[in-house]
This record gives structure tokens, sequence and C-alpha cells, in this order.
């Protein structure tokens, strides 16, 4: 059973995809991924970039990366990125989850 895999955190205004076992799920504003789910990456749904890259971030091992909105329209990782940028096809072929309430909000 896992327990803490890497955790992704929504503080930005924008729905995400985070990519967990083969899935990509959405994630609201507000919103993280839940614990014991190990989140292997996250991208924006509408194409916004994440600190100027428009595909996949990979997150590392453990670690969680936090998305905000920047002054420009559009995303930025946390102060602490613990991310990598990934191409399209770096986690497969993925099944996309576009059900709304994955995942738990930021606070708990």
């Amino acid at each position: 059973m896992k327990f803490w895999g890497g955790t992704i955190y929504n503080h930005s205004s924008k729905s995400l995809w985070v990519v967990a076992d083969g899935v990509a799920h959405r994630l609201e504003p507000g919103r993280r991924s839940p614990y014991f789910v190990d989140a292997d990456g996250v991208q924006a749904i509408d194409g916004t970039m994440i600190d100027g890259h428009s595909s996949w971030w990979k997150v590392r091992d453990f670690l969680r990366l936090d998305v905000f909105d920047d002054s420009s329209d559009k995303l930025t990782l946390g102060f602490m990125n613990w991310g990598l940028k990934v191409q399209e096809g770096e986690f497969g072929k993925l099944t996309y989850d576009d059900t709304s309430g994955w995942g738990h909000p930021t606070w708990l």
C-alpha cells in the first residue's frame, strides 16, 4: 500500500491534468491530489503554459509541486520547484478522467 507519493497542489484559477498510474485526472482550483496517490505529472487542461512550458511537468519522487497564477495570465510553480520539464508521451498512452471533484481541498 502506498502512503505518500508525489503531490500536486492547485492554488491557481485553472483546472489541471494530474497523471497518476496512467490516468490523467481533472484537478480543479483549490484542490490537491490525494496523498495516497503517487502523482507523476501535471499540465494545464486549457494549454496554458506553466513556467514557460506547455507540456507536462514531472514530479520528482515523493515531492510536491505547487501551481499558482502569475501576473500575466500564465501559471507558475512554487519557489520550491521539484519538477522536470517533459514532453507529450512521457507517461505513455493516457486515459483522461474529466470527472469533477477529484482530490481534496488544499487546506486538508
